[in-house]
């Protein structure tokens, strides 16, 4: 009974790992609205009291990403 309960789940475990690591290797591309298409206003120059520092632990691929959000904080 073990055997075959722990057979069986170890199955289920095995497809819902497949199913959830499978692709179908097509991708169609989505269409492009007029949101995507339309240049975004320009900021504005308004200057806010808001003060600090930004401090960033992780992965170094995502530092420029950081430094660029930092600059712009």
């Amino acid at each position: 009974m073990k055997k075959t309960l722990n057979l069986v789940l170890s199955a289920a475990m095995v497809m819902a790992l497949l199913a959830g690591c499978g692709g179908s290797g097509t991708t169609t591309p989505a269409p492009a609205s007029e949101a995507d298409s339309a240049p975004a206003p320009a900021p504005t120059e308004q200057t806010s009291s808001i003060t600090g520092t930004v401090t960033a632990s992780g992965s170094s691929a995502l530092q420029p990403l950081a430094q660029a959000a930092a600059d712009a904080f």
